[in-house]
């Protein structure tokens, strides 16, 4: 078994319980989910740096993509998971459709629209919530979201096309969702990093 392929999947189910702790400690779910939003963006930045391989990352992804299909309606992690919600199940999915389509192009492009959602998606959420006080899309946070966004596309070699996808991603996270002020109903976990990765695929390849 490869090293970092534990090390790092070790670190992602830490901090899900992270959350849970800290959901059992009385923190709002929105903020606690955001606890492994940035966590995941620690295998993600160290993946390129470690693997020579996309089975290797994409193994962590599917992993994590079976665990949380199978405990969803379970209540094994209270501060990620909402009870029957199929959200949390799109982010690792999300990550393994970038890798299959980008890794061997470039696995640094590759991990680039996992670390909008996790750093672009969690930097927007602290946001909204300041801002807002409650889970609500609005300007300031996809504000956020584009820096953050923007921030991450200095990663890949060509960093106009990573540039172009944040702000597509960018649009993604603000108008589709199921939070009050989206208007488009599908899951934002899912849109913003793909809608992302699209216009990546079509300049890389």
């Amino acid at each position: 078994m490869n090293f970092w392929v534990v090390f790092l999947s070790f670190t992602a189910i830490a901090a899900m319980f992270i959350s849970n702790y800290c959901f059992k400690r009385g923190m709002p779910f929105y903020l606690t989910r955001k606890i492994v939003h940035f966590f995941a963006a620690v295998p993600l930045l160290v993946s390129p740096l470690v693997f020579d391989q996309v089975y290797y990352p994409l193994s962590i992804g599917l992993v994590f993509l079976v665990l949380l299909v199978a405990t969803h309606n379970t209540d094994l992690f209270p501060g990620f998971v909402k009870k029957g919600r199929l959200s949390e199940i799109f982010f690792p999915l999300s990550i393994c459709i970038s890798l299959v389509a980008l890794w061997s192009v470039d696995p640094w492009a590759a991990v680039v629209p996992g670390l909008w959602l996790a750093l672009g998606d969690g930097v927007t959420g602290l946001v909204r919530m300041k801002v807002n006080k409650r889970e609500e899309k609005g300007w300031w946070g996809s504000l956020a979201c584009l820096g953050a966004c923007t921030g991450v596309a200095f990663l890949v070699s060509r960093v106009c096309v990573g540039v172009l996808g944040g702000c597509v991603a960018t649009l993604a996270e603000r108008f589709c969702g199921d939070a009050p002020g989206a208007i488009i109903k599908i899951d934002d976990n899912l849109a913003m990093p793909v809608a992302g990765l699209i216009p990546m695929v079509y300049l890389l390849l």
